[in-house]
């Protein structure tokens, strides 16, 4: 084989490789527009199972904010939300920039202003009288070690808390261990009314049985979800 048609083969061979490991890139799941595909169409699907029409009235994608709201209908007049705020930011993001209490600024107020401004319009049921308790995440890959746990503050007089999210690598890792956190939340809820059925030896009815079935349901939405 001559010198020549070595570097060419090597050149095609350099070239397929590359082309692979770009196609495979392409195919990785990233930023805030691919969790959106993976989760609303699913979400419309559980809203559709709980008897729910106007799937619109239910959740907000804030794009400006980076921050997705799910409502989730538990029964008549209460509205349990899951804010999910994502970012894509690679270099180091450093407390400061997740919750500067002084100016109210980064991700943490980034979350809590999409929900609190949206919650005063109307046309919609996530509305603050409809809300109990909320779960908010800060969902981010280069969050430094000061940045862990959960962070509680107060916003507009409310006591908000937003558990940190990082070091997942692939964000579909990411949103597994928020999915995670939701079902052992829903779980333990679901437990505590089961309980107390059965404490006082009644069968649930009415808003209790729509509730009961309610936190069934997203129970198995997010079980499914989460794989």
């Amino acid at each position: 084989m001559t010198t020549n048609n070595r570097l060419g083969q090597t050149t095609r061979t350099a070239t397929a490789a590359m082309s692979e490991v770009s196609l495979a890139q392409s195919h990785q799941p990233s930023g805030f527009d691919w969790a959106m595909g993976v989760i609303i169409p699913r979400y419309i699907k559980f809203l559709r199972s709980v008897g729910v029409r106007e799937a619109g009235k239910y959740y907000k994608i804030d794009y400006r904010r980076k921050t997705l709201i799910l409502g989730f209908p538990l029964r008549k007049g209460l509205i349990y939300p899951v804010l999910i705020h994502i970012s894509t930011r690679k270099h180091y993001t450093p407390a400061s920039k997740v919750c500067n209490q002084e100016k109210e600024t980064g991700h943490f107020y980034s979350a809590c202003r999409a929900l609190f401004n949206y919650s005063k319009k109307k046309g919609h049921y996530l509305r603050m009288r409809f809300i109990r308790d909320r779960s908010i995440f800060l969902v981010c890959n280069s969050y430094t070690k000061s940045v862990r746990g959960v962070i509680r503050k107060s916003y507009s007089g409310i006591s908000v808390a937003a558990i940190v999210i990082k070091r997942f690598g692939e964000l579909q890792n990411g949103l597994k261990t928020v999915w995670n956190w939701v079902y052992n939340y829903i779980s333990a809820r679901l437990s505590r009314l089961r309980e107390a059925l059965k404490r006082k030896h009644v069968k649930a009815f009415g808003d209790v049985a729509t509730f009961e079935k309610n936190l069934s349901l997203l129970l198995d939405f997010v079980s499914l979800i989460s794989l």
